[in-house]
């Protein structure tokens, strides 16, 4: 859906997790599309993290080829909830943890909308493991 491919963009989530490597809490990407976006727990679900992507070029994204680290510098699988905001603009990206900024990285080549057609996906991405359970 395109009213999902926003510029500027920002997503939040509640989540907690005691998991290592959980999977992504909400995206709008397949793997490999380099165009979409996510927001998830890190690479070994121990900090939150998130990228935003046109191309393989113009692209925010953590330590993907050589891009820098970014993500939250406090623990989100300790077992207790916490509220994960990435926020898009047009110089850089934001990371933030319980409304405290962690992080921020510049835009890698040119800023912009993502055009991605995949759909939203709350818990899952597309050859990845899924994040936990949605509470009813």
């Amino acid at each position: 859906n395109e009213a999902f491919n926003q510029f500027p963009f920002s997503v939040s989530a509640w989540i907690k997790s005691n998991q290592t490597n959980p999977g992504h809490i909400v995206n709008k990407y397949y793997a490999a599309a380099w165009n979409g976006w996510t927001l998830y727990p890190g690479d070994i679900g121990d900090a939150g993290s998130g990228w935003y992507l046109r191309t393989r070029t113009d692209a925010m994204i953590s330590q993907y080829d050589d891009y820098p680290l970014f993500e939250t510098q406090g623990k989100t699988n300790d077992g207790k909830w916490h509220l994960i905001t990435f926020t898009v603009d047009s110089s850089a990206g934001y990371i933030y943890l319980d409304g405290v900024l962690q992080d921020t990285q510049s835009w890698r080549g040119q800023s912009g909308k993502c055009t991605s057609t995949f759909p939203v996906r709350i818990g899952y991405y597309a050859g990845d493991n899924k994040y936990g359970e949605v509470p009813k």
